[in-house]
């Protein structure tokens, strides 16, 4: 194995449209800490699959679903790659990102100054506006490359296309936009905590409010997704995948998807 952790602090600015008017922000002295985990033998700039939660939350609230339980899930995949002796056939990169909650400042930075952002060829974003339950997956794209390898892989899958529209109408968002839509179009999927959304952004989202089982069950979920993702020969870096879509024609167009009961 090789093991990378940088401690990068962003600075930067940029517009956005937020329920229908324009938002400039300028932002500095964000941290972020980023881990890469590959193999000995891999290079510098090989695709690579991102895993991206934030460590930050809303003054007032403890944060421990929104979004410790993210960071929490994160410590605990790495953890479990490293000892169970799999090495990942293509480099997976965990952004521990440190302004999430005020217009996704984090992950802006890491895609405008990280040497490895143009290396994501893949990612998948955790977050919560609950305090746990199955997790939904509620975006997913560009393409349908994501959802599919969700449907094939999940061990407890939770998904419905229908989210994705709600974006727009409800006042938030997640870094889901910058990576996917904003900044880059790299494709990957938004897995959410929706059960328990009374605790959400209150000083009431505490360890204790936790629903159990909720982070196992995401564990088993995204240790499924980790392996699928850097087998998959979809993942590719940004360059590559500008000219597969160019020489093949690849149509870009939302895959609709949803779950049965959580059974498949």
């Amino acid at each position: 194995f090789r093991v990378d952790v940088e401690e990068t602090i962003v600075s930067g600015s940029f517009s956005m449209m937020f329920l229908r008017h324009r938002v400039t922000l300028g932002y500095r002295n964000h941290k972020n800490i980023v881990m890469r985990i590959s193999s000995n033998v891999s290079e510098e700039d090989e695709p690579s699959l991102l895993v991206n939660g934030h460590f930050d939350s809303p003054l007032g609230s403890p944060g421990a679903a929104d979004c410790g339980s993210c960071v929490a899930s994160m410590l605990e995949l790495s953890r479990l790659m490293l000892e169970s002796g799999w090495i990942p056939p293509r480099p997976v990169i965990f952004l521990f990102n440190g302004a999430e909650e005020l217009f996704l400042l984090g992950s802006h930075g890491f895609m405008k100054t990280h040497k490895w952002s143009s290396t994501v060829g893949a990612f998948i974003n955790i977050e919560a506006s609950g305090s746990g339950g199955a997790d939904l997956v509620c975006q997913s794209g560009p393409g349908s490359w994501p959802s599919r390898i969700y449907a094939q892989t999940a061990k407890y899958p939770m998904a419905n296309s229908v989210a994705q529209d709600m974006f727009g109408i409800i006042p938030g968002d997640t870094d889901y936009r910058i990576f996917a839509e904003d900044v880059a179009k790299i494709p990957g999927l938004d897995i959410i905590f929706v059960l328990g959304g009374y605790f959400y952004h209150t000083s009431y989202d505490t360890l204790e409010n936790l629903l159990p089982g909720s982070i196992q069950a995401r564990g088993e979920n995204l240790f499924n997704l980790v392996k699928a993702f850097t087998n998959s020969p979809m993942l590719l870096k940004e360059s590559e995948r500008s000219n597969k879509a160019v020489n093949e024609g690849i149509d870009d167009l939302r895959a609709i998807f949803f779950d049965y009961l959580t059974w498949f």
